[in-house]
């Protein structure tokens, strides 16, 4: 995600990671000029109007937010902070509190997709939060107005989970076709099985979400 902000959208960029050989690695790769390694990750927030986040889990996520010199402590007005990660409801939440009541602005915006996409710049990102925030996402997606940040967080996360159990469906399908007396295939029998199975699987979260 770094290197597409480097290299497609053409930006200069602070960098702050846990693991600081990774900074240095990129810093050599596209050059001292474009990189600035920040010795914190409230150095990052200072620096910086607009700040991606992306961190692994959601003790991580806490712990470089709560730490000292953390994400919390560099927050002030006018800062936009768009945080990546796939966190419960009451993660985003405290979070967009935390930084809120600081002066700046958050966006919750969970991506859907691996090192793959994240290269060729074809990740999906859920989003919910600021609508002033929004404009910071070079990207086309979804926005709310910031009162509906529960609903479109809990949205994300069936979505997600739709996602992955309509995965698990085709893959069961795949394994398990209905066939005829003589073992052959029956025309259709997944067809039916996967449309099903979507329209169960979305039925659910549909119920969930009201």
């Amino acid at each position: 995600m770094v290197r597409r902000l480097i290299n497609t959208a053409g930006r200069n960029v602070v960098v702050w990671n846990r693991s600081s050989e990774k900074c240095e690695a990129l810093a050599t790769e596209a050059g001292a000029d474009r990189v600035k390694i920040a010795k914190d990750p409230a150095e990052v927030i200072e620096t910086c109007s607009i700040i991606y986040l992306m961190l692994s889990t959601p003790e991580a996520v806490r712990s470089v937010y709560d730490m000292e010199r953390g994400v919390f402590a560099g927050v002030s007005a006018g800062k936009c902070l768009i945080d990546c990660a796939t966190l419960a409801v009451e993660d985003f939440l405290y979070l967009n509190e935390g930084v809120t009541k600081r002066g700046g602005r958050f966006l919750e915006a969970p991506v859907s997709g691996s090192k793959g996409p994240a290269a060729a710049g074809q990740l999906i990102f859920l989003c919910g939060g600021d609508e002033v925030a929004a404009p910071a996402m070079p990207i086309r997606s979804h926005f709310t107005h910031p009162s509906a940040m529960r609903v479109e967080c809990t949205t994300a996360l069936l979505t997600v989970r739709c996602y992955h159990s309509n995965v698990g469906a085709l893959h069961a399908v795949r394994r398990r076709p209905r066939r005829d007396g003589k073992g052959q295939v029956l025309p259709g029998s997944c067809g039916v099985s996967v449309q099903g199975r979507v329209r169960e699987l979305w039925g659910e979260c549909a119920g969930q979400s009201e």
